[in-house]
C-alpha cells in the first residue's frame, strides 16, 4: 500500500501506476481508517490470497516487508482485531469473505479463526490451510 502526502493510503490498479479512485480497495482504505482509529494498533492491513497452515502464516507475517516507506513489522492480529474489520468493512468486496487466522491460540494444536463474512470465530487445527490478513503497528 502506497500512501499520499496526508497520509490516505492508496491503491494503484494492476501495475499500471494509475490511482484506481473507484474500486473497492478503496472503500477499504476507508474501512482500516475507520478500524484504526477503533484499535489504535492498527495502521494498516496486507491480505496474502494463497492459504497457509497456522505456523506458515505467523511466519509469512513474521517475514514480510510491504509498504512505502516499507514497513517490516506484520503481524498475525488478533481475533478481536480480526473482527472489529469485519463489523466496520465485512460487506465490502475487497474483504473476501473466507476464514482468516488470528494468532490467538484456542489449544496447543488449534487458533482462532475468523470468518470474513460474519464475524463469527472457530477453533481451527493448525494444519488447516487458511487465507492470512498481517496488521502492523
Amino acid at each position: 500500500m502506497d500512501m499520499d502526502m496526508d497520509g490516505n493510503w492508496l491503491h494503484r490498479n494492476d501495475g499500471s501506476g494509475s490511482l484506481n479512485e473507484n474500486s473497492n480497495y478503496n472503500a477499504a482504505k476507508t474501512t482500516v481508517a475507520y478500524a484504526a482509529a477503533l484499535i489504535p494498533d492498527i495502521e494498516a492491513t496486507y491480505s496474502h490470497g494463497v492459504d497457509l497452515a497456522s505456523s506458515a502464516a505467523e511466519t509469512f507475517c513474521d517475514t514480510l516487508a510491504y509498504g512505502v516507506p516499507t514497513v517490516d513489522n506484520w503481524r498475525l492480529p488478533t481475533d478481536t482485531e480480526l473482527q472489529t474489520l469485519v463489523e466496520v468493512g465485512g460487506s465490502l468486496q475487497s474483504f473476501t469473505n473466507f476464514p482468516y487466522w488470528s494468532s490467538a491460540t484456542a489449544s496447543t494444536a488449534t487458533h482462532i479463526s475468523v470468518q470474513f463474512d460474519a464475524g463469527t470465530t472457530a477453533d481451527t487445527a493448525d494444519t488447516d490451510a487458511l487465507h492470512v490478513r498481517c496488521v502492523h503497528e
